[in-house]
């Protein structure tokens, strides 16, 4: 029997460029973990402080998870507490959101699923006949943005799961 003989040239395995793939395994492994390790407590920090600005009410989260493979993000824990008093405004035990991959292609956000687990909204009619969300709808005119500014996005399969509403007049 004849032995096989390959007709490559013997060194032809050390010719191959092992420096760019152990530097493209290198910098993919970091970026994985940078993502799903050092991402969740930039944005938790970033939702709670910016939230809290925005509505004029103190916002807090227990955890964010965040998976760049499927583009998801997981806040469990989320409370907004009423503006005048510190009993909850608004509570979710889980938002799930999934972003679409072809959202940077449309330039737009594009979420294919929206989960909302356990929401509480406590909604208050005070003697006057306003509710503890009328600031929130107050609009300031010097902050009116043009249509050509408005951010393009599209909300799917939007699901809530165990929710309530709680109304009280004070």
């Amino acid at each position: 029997m004849t032995p096989i003989t390959s007709s490559a040239p013997s060194g032809w395995r050390n010719s191959l460029p092992k420096k760019p793939l152990i530097w493209s395994a290198a910098v993919f492994a970091t970026l994985t973990i940078l993502a799903f390790f050092g991402l969740p407590p930039l944005v938790k920090s970033l939702l709670t402080k910016r939230l809290s600005a925005t509505l004029h009410r103190d916002v807090s989260s227990q955890k964010v998870r965040i998976n760049p493979f499927t583009l998801s993000v997981t806040i469990t824990g989320l409370l907004i507490k009423d503006r005048e008093t510190s009993e909850p405004f608004v509570t979710l035990s889980e938002s799930f959101l999934n972003l679409e991959s072809s959202s940077a292609l449309r330039r737009s956000l594009i979420l294919k699923e929206v989960r909302l687990s356990d929401p509480s909204i406590r909604i208050v009619r005070d003697q006057d006949h306003s509710y503890n969300f009328s600031d929130l709808l107050a609009t300031d005119p010097s902050k009116e943005s043009s249509p050509a500014g408005t951010p393009l996005f599209s909300l799917n399969n939007i699901q809530i799961v165990n929710g309530s509403v709680d109304f009280r007049i004070r």
